[in-house]
């Protein structure tokens, strides 16, 4: 009877270890529970890097050692990744416990780091037995946004959901209802001639539209002297457009994961060839950039006061299809961030982190070509050219983070055979092309530089590519 327990004790034992340590079978109580793969500020691996992380969740009632499984962000190919094994201080989920893996691709660090990163912009996580074939669990996900998780709810759960507070490591609560669909415009970006009435609207039902005709985000609070205010005016009636107008939308809903917001330029050539000081200020642009005076608008040299160039009639004569010739780029964000005292224009001269801005950018083609128009951040670009005192038409970076909208942008913005997905874009002002501002404005071609990168590529050359844009702030030439 003795030997008999003993046999008995032994195969439980043997039982439970195996099953620790992870079976053929896809009845193991393990789930991809929740994920973020766009972390820019939530929580921090161990060596203090914000980087994108994957949780399982135990849900049975035996603790696991998962070393051994495999972990994927490509379904085809599950064995991407082995969980490191002889490792159960790091690798065994309590039962109802939860486990962290970081997706950073840095496996050489202490704790758990998996070979990849996630992409924002979606795919897919699998989580694998150790046979590396059998599939314990998997989830495929589309865009993400920067510091909101994703991810099963309640715990282990099928329904999967947003959550607008990320609880790695612990039971997932405060789960978005759903998700707001993007705002729809009734009048696509470009250039007008006549007045027109624009209708925003979402499928969502019940949400509510806000709006802006100044560049700031539509939706947001803003701390000022007495309190706490909310920027953005609800969207009741068809708006008016009967000048140049930067109109951002965003749809919100309570309890529901908000858009990140959409922008339409939209452009009266009649308005931007008479641009001058008087016009920008009225338009809220500063008279000053911290002590240096402004540059905003057309040349007077081209458009005079009265619609006349400075040339005989020369530029006046075809500034139109003139400004419709090449391709149109539009910015448009908080004024004050761009051209306030703490605006990055402003401040041309500052470098890093700390002097990058949320903005909006469209880009349109005059011949009604499908365009883009995607939400990132923007800094000042450049070395000696960044100062006012060297010319006051600096150069920007684009970057595409995650952190204001997708990770990357996908377009084929420089044609067929060059890239079409971009974490960051230069709009370079040109000023390398001349040796001196004061004399080389009125002679310089800006085509130098481009001419040289083209030449390059046609003789077989590895070389950067280019094109060329009129370029927009807030509806500002």
């Amino acid at each position: 009877m003795k030997s008999l327990l003993s046999i008995l004790l032994l195969s439980l034992f043997v039982a439970g270890f195996m099953y620790a340590k992870g079976t053929y079978s896809a009845e193991v109580p393990l789930v991809i529970n929740e994920f973020m793969a766009s972390n820019s500020s939530e929580i921090r691996d161990p060596q203090g890097e914000y980087d994108d992380w994957i949780e399982i969740y135990n849900y049975g009632n035996d603790a696991i050692d998962i070393g051994g499984l495999y972990l994927t962000d490509n379904l085809s190919a599950p064995a991407k990744w082995r969980i490191p094994e002889g490792k159960p201080g790091v690798a065994t989920i309590p039962a109802g416990g939860y486990l962290l893996i970081w997706a950073d691709s840095d496996i050489a660090d202490s704790g758990l780091h998996a070979s990849f990163k996630l992409s924002a912009s979606g795919e897919e996580i699998g989580l694998f037995d150790i046979d590396g074939i059998t599939l314990i669990d998997s989830v495929i996900f589309n865009e993400q946004t920067a510091d909101i998780s994703y991810g099963r709810y309640p715990d282990a759960g099928d329904n999967l959901r947003f959550f607008g507070v990320p609880s790695p490591g612990r039971q997932n609560n405060n789960a978005y209802l759903g998700e707001v669909s993007e705002v729809e415009f009734s009048h696509r970006r470009g250039f007008y001639e006549a007045p027109f009435f624009v209708m925003i609207a979402t499928e969502t039902k019940d949400a509510v539209i806000y709006y802006t005709l100044d560049g700031s985000d539509p939706y947001y609070f803003q701390v000022a002297r007495g309190g706490r205010y909310q920027v953005g005016t609800v969207y009741t009636n068809p708006i008016v457009i009967d000048k140049t107008t930067c109109l951002r939308a965003k749809a919100v809903k309570p309890g529901w994961k908000t858009t990140n917001g959409a922008a339409q330029t939209y452009i009266f050539l009649d308005d931007v060839i008479t641009q001058d000081r008087q016009a920008t200020l009225e338009a809220g642009f500063p008279s000053s950039w911290g002590g240096t005076s402004p540059d905003y608008g057309m040349d007077r040299d081209v458009i005079g006061q009265n619609r006349e160039d400075l040339f005989g009639g020369i530029y006046s004569a075809t500034i139109r299809d003139d400004l419709k010739s090449i391709p149109t780029m539009s910015i448009v964000m908080k004024i004050d961030d761009m051209f306030g005292d703490d605006g990055i224009y402003t401040n041309s001269t500052q470098h890093g982190a700390s002097w990058e801005r949320p903005a909006s950018v469209e880009l349109f083609y005059p011949d009604g070509r499908e365009g883009f128009q995607v939400s990132c951040g923007i800094r000042i670009q450049g070395g000696y050219f960044r100062q006012h005192s060297g010319t006051k038409k600096h150069s920007f970076r684009l970057l595409f983070k995650g952190v204001y909208g997708p990770t990357k942008l996908q377009y084929p913005l420089f044609g067929k055979d060059a890239a079409e997905s971009f974490e960051t874009i230069v709009l370079r002002a040109g000023a390398n092309d001349g040796y001196s501002w004061s004399s080389a404005r009125y002679t310089e071609q800006y085509t130098r530089d481009e001419f040289g990168r083209e030449l390059q590529r046609a003789t077989g050359n590895a070389s950067a590519h280019g094109i060329f844009v009129h370029l927009y702030i807030n509806g500002i030439y």
